[in-house]
């Protein structure tokens, strides 16, 4: 490798941080305090498909590598999304279902609403990349999500406990994501360790985050339509 891992890290995080999606209209619609119940209940409904959904892109690549390293970080990944063990009182999906119902979301609703077109897509897509890709390369994609996430949720989890004078029990789901990118320096720390020897790391890493970037824009501008629009036009919105 021409090139030292910590340069090819850093390229993958200018490329991140040009592309960041704390300048997303929908971060910034509900921090500017726009955002309503109705608005937010229906993103937490598509939010909750979204987080149960994606769980599996952890066992595939758990399945696919022989690093133990790796493998036992997504171990560590699955018991903090579906379980109670370390990562809050509930799986990561219920969590955000618990907001979704303080929104004034009903248990009927949550399951009678299948995911947006913009939902599945996405996950489709990161999951493709789990199967496709060089798990090495699969770590950039994970990151260039993660390493976003803390600055995000904080700032969100404020302007929401602010705004709607929630209790932490309702924000759980943003209590353990804020504020701590644990998950983010892992992966760099993988990427570093297990990335060093592989070919077109760089050239393959930088591609992978475009992919995830370009799917999880589209997924913003849905989040963005679904927060903003009134509820008839929701409908419309999931294709």
């Amino acid at each position: 490798m021409s090139k030292k891992i910590e340069d090819i890290l850093a390229s993958f995080d200018a490329e991140i941080q040009r592309r960041k999606y704390t300048d997303h209209s929908w971060t910034k619609f509900v921090l500017s305090g726009q955002a309503t119940r109705e608005g937010l209940k229906n993103w937490a409904i598509q939010k909750y498909h979204q987080t149960y959904l994606q769980i599996p892109i952890f066992s595939i690549l758990h399945a696919r590598t022989d690093s133990k390293a790796i493998r036992l970080f997504m171990v560590d990944q699955l018991i903090d999304e579906e379980t109670s063990i370390s990562s809050g009182g509930d799986a990561h999906y219920e969590l955000m279902k618990r907001f979704a119902l303080e929104m004034g979301a009903t248990e009927e609703e949550i399951a009678n609403t299948p995911p947006g077109g913009p939902v599945q897509r996405y996950v489709d897509e990161i999951k493709d990349v789990c199967w496709t890709e060089h798990p090495v390369v699969v770590l950039a994609a994970m990151y260039a999500g993660e390493s976003q996430t803390a600055e995000v949720i904080t700032q969100v989890l404020q302007k929401l406990r602010d705004q709607f004078g929630l209790t932490d029990h309702a924000l759980e789901w943003f209590e353990v994501h804020a504020g701590d990118d644990e998950h983010a320096d892992a992966e760099r720390v993988l990427m570093e360790e297990e990335g060093s020897d592989l070919p077109n790391l760089e050239q393959d890493g930088l591609r992978v985050i475009d992919r995830f970037m370009t799917q999880w824009n589209h997924l913003q501008d849905y989040y963005y339509a679904i927060t903003t629009e009134p509820t008839g036009e929701k409908q419309r919105l999931a294709g």
